[in-house]
């Protein structure tokens, strides 16, 4: 059996980790130096420190949430393929208005499958349509990811 093999990204991880601790750095030395405004009286100077230190925050946030690496394996497509929406949040997927075979590829209620059998059930009460072949499921995880901006590694070992 073949393993499809997902990841949002390849080798930015580390990368992007390096950045994050310096960002991390200057949060910190930027939220001491609004803390030191703030003892000194220094209203105005503290809170466009404190703004500024938010923002990175923000920053380093964005950033962890790139470096997370995730990556998800399994002997059966299908299995990857639910796996994978419930990564990626079936909420978004299903504004996509993606079909399979007319029915929604993703779904709250189970009644919208001919096939109850046809439909996975994943996190928060969606399913996810898996019957198709696994090269569909490529195909249908390569545009849901373009569609939605985001970088999705996937091989097939």
């Amino acid at each position: 059996m073949s393993t499809l093999k997902i990841s949002k990204h390849s080798d930015v991880p580390t990368a992007l980790e390096l950045v994050k601790e310096e960002v991390d750095k200057e949060a910190r030395r930027i939220f001491s130096a609004g803390g030191d405004a703030l003892k000194a009286g220094n209203i105005k100077p503290a809170k466009e420190a404190i703004a500024y230190a938010e923002k990175l925050a923000d920053f380093v946030k964005k950033i962890h949430k790139l470096a997370d690496g995730t990556k998800v394996a399994d002997s059966k497509a299908k299995v990857v393929l639910a796996k994978a929406i419930e990564y990626i949040g079936a909420e978004a997927v299903s504004k996509l208005c993606v079909l399979v075979d007319g029915e929604p590829f993703v779904s709250k209620s189970i009644k919208n499958y001919k096939r109850s059998s046809s439909a996975v059930p994943i996190k928060a009460g969606w399913y996810v349509a898996t019957h198709s072949s696994t090269k569909a499921k490529i195909a249908r995880l390569k545009k849901i990811a373009t569609r939605l901006k985001m970088t999705l590694s996937i091989k097939m070992v």
